[in-house]
Parts: C-alpha cells; structure tokens; sequence
C-alpha cells in the first residue's frame, strides 16, 4: 500500500512537471529601483539562521530544548495544527514552523519548510483563496495560507512586542522551501502592521500569489531577494497559469522580486529522480553554493556544519 501510494504521488508529480513545462511562462518581476542590493554575507548569515528552523524541528521530535546559537536570542516559537499537503505529522498535531530571534539591533521571523517535498509535490493543489489580511493584495495559495493564519496573530503580537520595548531598526523575514511562501506572506503582513520595514530573504521558494498580490507586494516591500537554483524545481511551481475548477476558470500565479539566480545539482528531466529533486532544493545545499562565492569556501561551510545534519 505504502509503495502504490508512493508511485501514485510520483505520476502526480511526473503530471506537475509537465504542466509547468507547458504552461509556465516568464514572470520576472522588476525590481524595485531603492531596492537594497543582494548582500552575500547576509544573505549566509540568514541561511544559517534558516537550518536552526529544521532543527527546531528535530529537538521538538526528540523532546529536546531548542537554543539559538550566539549571538541569536529566542524571543518566540511559532506553532502551528495546519500542515503542509505531504507531511507526516498526526491530524491537528501542534509543531513548530518556525522562530522569532533577536541579535544586536534586529528582529528575525524565520520559516521551515517541509523535510517530505517530493510528497508536498506530489500531494499538491494550486486552489486560491484571497488574502484577507492586507487590503487590495489579491489571492494567494490557500494551503500556504492556511498555514500560515494559524499563526500569524502570535507571530504580529511578538514582533509589535520586541518592537515597542526594544530599540530594534531592522526586521528580517527568512524562510526556505513551503516556508519561504509563508515568509513572502508575513513580509507583506508585518509591513502594514508594525513600524519597522521587513527585508526578505528566501531559499528556494514557490510561487504565492496571483498577479495583483505581486503588485501589491512590490507597492509596500523595498528589498526582497529570493535565492533560486536553477536546477530546483519548487521555484516552478505552481504554474503561471492553468484552469481548474467547473466552470473552468484560469489561475495564475507570479513571483515576487527579486530572483538571486544559483546553480548546482542536476537538470531534472525524469520525476522518479526523487534523490536529484531533493537534494536540489535542499537548504544546506543553497547554503554552500553560496560559500562557493566567497573567499574561504572551507570556513564559510563549516560555519553551518551539523546544523540539521548539513555537511554530514
């Protein structure tokens, strides 16, 4: 049963793939002109930070405490009973999708996303819902957004709570995979509702929101960057545009800016490559793909090591 369920998400996936190479089309969103440049040295410093949400997750399995290294401080977790499409956890299960930390004079809100991928895509939908919580932004993915509103009062109250008692001036929202969309989403919301503007940086993330939530989302973010492998396949989906439903009625999905384009891994042309496909969106990958980009390759890779078992 368990390997007839598994072939049958795989031919899901093997479907996935040829509608995004039918359908997809450019959607290169322009960046806005006071944007912030890609900063690499953040931008690992944050990857870094976003392997410490997996093992959140993995000392909430083991019963263990969960500790931000130096110089972070754990200001919050974010819980959630809503799962990603694929993932193994019981029913309205509570666990953690994430974290609110504090170093020196900034705030950072980061998302995992989900260690069962290939299942996420072989599970997957592309159904919109609008995204109620932002006037004039549009509909964006309901499981994403599911997801995420099952947290999002907790994640504004512990932001709005640093921000009042602190002397914070810089807010980071960093989240990889099915957490980078819910990372997109909480930029958009912490922009309306506190007083510090939110910079985005994201790992192998997919596609959100229809084309008046990209709007809506350039209107009010000023810097947002999204590392993508041009080998990973999650950043395809879901498709630019399909029809779905009865009557059938097109959806359309667009990107947000700004892609920071990586290269690494294999070209997926086969959608039982589950090992490639992987191993292509894997954060830990990202990761040292970027270190390849420095001066101390060695150093900057060992700076991660053994965080959610990179570099193992």
């Amino acid at each position: 049963m368990q390997q007839l369920r598994h072939m049958g998400r795989l031919r899901v996936l093997g479907l996935c793939l040829l509608v995004m190479s039918a359908c997809t089309t450019e959607d290169t969103p322009t960046p806005r002109t006071d944007a912030d440049p890609f900063d690499l040295t953040l931008a690992l410093a944050l990857a870094r930070l976003n392997l410490q949400a997996y093992q959140q997750l993995d000392h909430y399995r083991d019963d263990r405490v969960f500790v931000l290294p130096a110089p972070y401080r754990l200001e919050a977790q974010l819980v959630t009973a809503v799962h990603f499409a694929g993932d193994i956890f019981a029913g309205d299960e509570i666990v953690p999708i994430g974290f609110i930390a504090s170093a020196d004079n900034a705030i950072y809100v980061v998302f995992r996303g989900t260690k069962a991928m290939s299942e996420w895509l072989g599970d997957v939908t592309f159904t919109q819902e609008d995204f109620a919580f932002v006037a004039d932004s549009g509909r964006t993915h309901q499981g994403f957004t599911s997801v995420y509103q099952h947290f999002r009062l907790a994640m504004i109250t512990a932001v709005r709570h640093l921000i009042n008692t602190g002397t914070y001036t810089r807010l980071y929202v960093v989240g990889h995979s099915l957490g980078g969309a819910l990372a997109v989403l909480a930029t958009l919301e912490l922009r309306e509702r506190t007083t510090l503007e939110p910079l985005l940086y994201n790992y192998g993330a997919p596609r959100v929101g229809d084309r008046a939530f990209r709007d809506r989302y350039r209107a009010l973010i000023r810097t947002s960057w999204r590392v993508v492998n041009t080998n990973d396949v999650v950043p395809d989906v879901p498709p630019t545009s399909l029809i779905d439903g009865f009557p059938p009625r097109e959806i359309a999905y667009q990107h947000v800016f700004s892609p920071r384009e990586i290269t690494f891994g294999r070209t997926i042309n086969d959608p039982l490559d589950v090992f490639s496909i992987r191993s292509n969106h894997n954060l830990c990958n990202h990761y040292n793909a970027l270190c390849a980009e420095t001066n101390d390759v060695a150093g900057c890779r060992a700076l991660a090591d053994g965080v959610d078992d990179c570099n193992r």
